[in-house]
């Protein structure tokens, strides 16, 4: 009799773990389901426009209803091309194009004031101040000079940075063995103390006919983003291919390339 008792003890303990075993993984598997996904931004590259991106969107699978479009002007103003009809908190993608989308130093100096100006508009109107950022070309450097020229009271708390294409260093002084520093460069180089220490770099980069490059942007000019972000948060990611596939303006339209962004800013 006792022995049946100890069997059936030990039975109850087994059960009775093996329940607390089950719901201890239903309220994580509900508590992780129920984490928030913070807003992506979307900057395109020189000339860029808010419409610049809609063939990435269109591949990515996102909605057009469900991108917010603004634009800055030259002085600063800010207006919503496209409006959504989305809660402020349900707002996941927003995409920031610039009237004055330039590639000289003076243009990448005034496009951080205007991202200034858009995530003042975000935060004002939607409560929008912890994102992920996507951008190609210069969208990623105009964001680092945001980050290296503009003093403002609170940084925009950036913790993504997935940077399809980005020279760091101006392209015509992107070769493999030129070691020569743009004005960019230079600039951005004296001011890193706004860099976040946290963020992390994602730099994607296209690697035409084993060339190195992308037609635009080499590796090297890649490569020098390791002088301003902090070196153990840079990840480098290649696509290999002919130019229709990983060209400069091609890596933005690239199915592989888009799966990779959006599953990082998605995690």
């Amino acid at each position: 009799m006792k022995k049946i008792d100890k069997k059936n003890s030990l039975s109850i303990i087994i059960i009775v773990l093996i329940v607390g075993v089950l719901v201890y993984g239903i309220k994580m598997s509900s508590k992780s389901s129920l984490k928030k996904e913070i807003p992506t931004i979307y900057v395109p590259g020189t000339s860029g426009t808010v419409g610049s991106l809609d063939g990435y969107f269109e591949i990515a699978k996102i909605k057009q209803e469900d991108i917010l479009k603004i634009n800055i002007d030259e002085k600063n103003n800010v207006t919503e091309l496209q409006k959504v009809k989305l809660k402020p908190s349900d707002i996941k993608n927003i995409v920031i194009a610039f009237s004055d989308a330039g590639e000289d130093i003076d243009s990448m100096v005034r496009q951080s004031s205007y991202l200034q100006s858009a995530f003042e508009y975000l935060e004002n109107k939607y409560n929008i101040s912890n994102v992920n950022f996507i951008g190609h070309s210069n969208g990623t450097v105009a964001l680092t000079s945001y980050f290296t020229q503009v003093k403002p009271v609170k940084y925009f708390n950036i913790n993504k940075i997935v940077a399809i294409a980005a020279p760091y260093n101006n392209v015509s002084y992107a070769n493999a063995d030129d070691t020569k520093e743009s004005d960019y460069l230079k600039a951005w180089k004296k001011n890193t103390n706004g860099i976040p220490r946290n963020v992390q770099l994602y730099n994607i980069y296209g690697n035409v006919n084993g060339e190195n490059n992308d037609t635009i942007v080499t590796l090297a000019t890649i490569k020098e983003s390791e002088q301003l972000y902090p070196r153990n948060n840079i990840h480098y990611k290649e696509f290999k291919g002919n130019k229709s596939e990983a060209g400069h303006v091609e890596l933005l339209f690239n199915k592989k390339v888009v799966k990779y962004a959006e599953s990082l800013v998605r995690e």
